[in-house]
């Protein structure tokens, strides 16, 4: 009796570890995925106007003193200096505005990156005027004149904070600038408009 119960007990021990030896295993594919972004929209509300002015160069010398107006990008107002009065002057007849660039879809508490030092140098032509017009220079280099609008620097110039944007991924820029008169005219500058363009580019 004693052997057949360790007869069976073996059986049993050895039926048992058959089956853990005999295990299933599956196997089965995943997958991955990521979007990048990269791309933001960057568009420019409200263009820069130097306002009215009134202009007057002594033609005769052919080397005028320079008219300088100076658009501050906060909200302080457009001011106009004459280097020599003698030879060229002028007055403000309306005041002018900065421009203003809003950044959105970027990603949010980045900072940006924008490079002014490209802009120191737009021509400003009237298109309806006689060739020998006179032109006007403009300079938005300045990244003293340039201010955050929005995100963690708002109300920051560049010059003492950087263009970060805010929790949605969002931040304007009021961009101020110079307009100089051309010092060697031989012409004196006819009415209308004189305009210029430029590219004003900010990456991540």
């Amino acid at each position: 009796m004693f052997k057949r119960n360790k007869l069976h007990t073996a059986l049993v021990v050895t039926s048992v570890a058959l089956m853990s030896s005999a295990a299933v295993a599956e196997t089965t594919s995943g997958t991955a995925s990521v979007e990048i972004t990269n791309a933001f929209s960057l568009v420019e509300t409200t263009s820069i106007s130097f306002g009215n002015l009134q202009l007057t160069n002594d033609t005769s010398s052919g080397t005028n003193g320079v008219v300088v107006v100076s658009i501050p990008g906060d909200a302080n107002p457009m001011t106009l200096t004459a280097a020599d009065p003698t030879e060229a002057s002028g007055n403000i007849l309306a005041q002018g505005n900065p421009a203003v660039f809003d950044v959105t879809g970027a990603a949010p508490f980045t900072t940006m990156t924008i490079d002014l030092s490209g802009l120191n140098a737009v021509t400003l032509t009237n298109s309806d005027a006689p060739p020998a017009t006179p032109t006007l220079t403009m300079d938005l280099s300045g990244t003293d004149q340039a201010f955050v609008v929005g995100g963690a620097n708002d109300g920051l110039d560049l010059a003492t904070g950087d263009l970060v944007t805010d929790a949605n991924g969002a931040v304007g820029l009021s961009l101020g600038g110079t307009l100089t008169s051309d010092d060697s005219a031989t012409a004196v500058y006819a009415d209308g408009t004189y305009s210029g363009s430029y590219n004003l580019t900010i990456t991540y």
